[in-house]
């Protein structure tokens, strides 16, 4: 659920992202958690305890930029039919707006599969298994070079804004 920075020796990891020269780390969190949100109490809180632990992390490698990769849609059976779990929207929505306030980007894999209810389509492409929750390899690369058109968009805009 999260607690990697809490469980890990600091002076060791800092050590070691000094050593490494570390200029961007990628995290992608919220998706394993989402079965177990009740309300949308349950998914703020996470989200500030996600960012608790971005922030131990700014203190291990402050020099480095921080990616954080939302949540997917996943499904839930409801009658015959999938649905996005109740509950996804809620963790994906608190988790950009604390990463955000937390100065990192956010890749909303969420929004990029198309919102909700898209899951049931991307089972329909074989981009994602039956268990209406995981990609399969060929969803995995899509969503890849999703993230890496994202990126090289973003960075191009950012050069064309240069002086």
């Amino acid at each position: 659920i999260g607690t990697f920075y809490h469980h890990v020796d600091k002076s060791q990891m800092k050590r070691f992202y000094d050593y490494l020269n570390v200029k961007l780390v990628i995290l992608q969190f919220g998706g394993n958690t989402v079965p177990s949100i009740r309300d949308t109490a349950m998914a703020r809180n996470y989200a500030s305890y996600m960012r608790n632990q971005v922030a131990i992390l700014r203190k291990l490698a402050p020099e480095a930029s921080i990616l954080f990769i939302g949540p997917a849609d996943m499904s839930v059976k409801d009658g015959t039919r999938y649905v996005t779990h109740p509950f996804v929207e809620s963790v994906r929505d608190n988790l950009r707006e604390a990463m955000l306030d937390a100065g990192c980007a956010f890749f909303d894999v969420f929004d990029a599969m198309g919102g909700r209810n898209s899951m049931p389509v991307w089972v329909d492409e074989r981009l994602a298994g039956r268990d209406y929750i995981h990609f399969s390899p060929k969803g995995a690369r899509k969503i890849g070079t999703l993230l890496y058109s994202a990126l090289i968009n973003d960075y191009n805009n950012y050069l064309r804004e240069l002086p």
